[in-house]
């Protein structure tokens, strides 16, 4: 009986490589992590979590952002920002006894087309009945509708990491009653 000469066959395994990922020109293009994939077309889809004081000059350390990776350049991964978002134990914080608090959540159309979820919460000075609750939560629902319906979704992320969109609807609020503070809690695409 002769023995049978077995061929072993190899496998060849293609080589993995890392991949830097950042984040778009509104952060100055600014690495935000890399990836270990096996080719640079493997990274679209991919979406890194950012706390914000990584990606901009600001020292707010309670707020995370979400990239998504669009395309890739150079074994570049180059992203878009999808979504903001404050901790919740931020929130717990900024609640006070004697003080009202409203919570909303909203979906909208942007500008651009895109489906955006907003939850923001209002904290008045004083304790307030809730027919002035309504009348808040109502005229905050109109001015939200109304500024995402005039401006693309970049922009309003842009105007919600620089406070100004909560600026705005604070002062309008307060012809209602005194607002003590105005935060979006969470901003995304869907």
């Amino acid at each position: 009986m002769s023995k049978v000469k077995r061929k072993s066959q190899t496998i060849k395994k293609k080589k993995k490589i890392w991949c830097k990922i950042v984040a778009p020109s509104d952060f100055a293009s600014k690495e935000i992590g890399e990836a270990y994939v096996n080719e640079t077309k493997d990274l679209v889809g991919k979406e890194v979590r950012v706390n914000l004081m990584f990606v901009a000059k600001t020292r707010n350390s309670n707020i995370r952002l979400t990239f998504r990776v669009t395309s890739t350049k150079d074994e570049r991964g180059i992203t878009e920002l999808i979504s903001y978002k404050i901790l919740p134990s931020y929130v717990k914080r900024m609640v006070r006894k004697r003080k009202s608090k409203l919570d909303i959540s909203q979906k909208f159309k942007s500008k651009d087309g895109k489906e955006i979820t907003i939850k923001y919460i209002i904290i008045s000075r004083g304790k307030v009945s809730k027919g002035v609750l309504t009348a808040i939560g109502k005229s905050s629902k109109e001015f939200i509708s109304k500024e995402l319906s005039k401006k693309p979704s970049q922009k309003l992320f842009e105007e919600t990491i620089h406070y100004s969109l909560q600026r705005d609807m604070k002062k309008k609020l307060s012809k209602i009653y005194p607002i003590g503070l105005v935060e979006i809690r969470f901003l995304k695409i869907n």
